[in-house]
């Protein structure tokens, strides 16, 4: 009644401050690894985005959870919802890339596998020194026979990172090629 009574002013402080609370209690389940507290942070999560929707960090937060835990479906309605509140969002972006991959990987739909390489392909456009986004790139686009963008997202991936052993892999892999 109070909260009422001090206007809408004050009840969206209390639902922004109530939302963050969630955030860290879930952040600090997921912390911990086992699967019972998983589910816990996707309650946390899942609340805290009901309660502020237009915080994308927790979007985020939630589709990487759900990705992690196997919900795909779900995991790539919340990277789109981000995407379309930011559309230059390049964390939505690697996210769907993760999505359509692993759709990619189960179904050996070439559709999905494209998906994957256009979100994984406007992530790099957005965070050009994100090694992880290059990595990613190399298989796919060798999958396309693309070899020559592969070579190239590979010398990319090692520029960006070049002590991560992945990224020498992919340079003599693709090299190799």
């Amino acid at each position: 009644l109070l909260a009422g009574a001090a206007g809408p002013e004050a009840a969206r402080a209390d639902r922004a401050r109530d939302a963050e609370m969630l955030y860290r209690r879930a952040v600090d389940y997921e912390a911990r690894g086992a699967f019972e507290t998983r589910r816990l942070a996707m309650q946390c999560l899942e609340e805290a985005t009901a309660l502020a929707p237009e915080r994308f960090e927790y979007q985020l937060a939630l589709g990487r959870l759900y990705y992690r835990m196997g919900f795909l479906k779900q995991a790539r309605r919340r990277f789109e919802r981000v995407e379309k509140l930011d559309v230059r969002s390049a964390d939505a972006r690697f996210g769907l890339g993760q999505v359509w991959r692993r759709d990619w990987l189960k179904y050996l739909d070439r559709a999905s596998l494209g998906r994957a390489v256009d979100h994984f392909s406007a992530a790099t456009r957005v965070r050009p020194c994100d090694g992880e986004c290059w990595l990613q790139l190399v298989p796919m686009l060798y999958e396309q026979d693309s070899l020559a963008a592969a070579g190239a997202a590979a010398e990319r991936a090692l520029a960006a990172a070049p002590n991560r052993p992945e990224a020498r892999l992919a340079v003599a892999y693709t090299s190799f090629r």
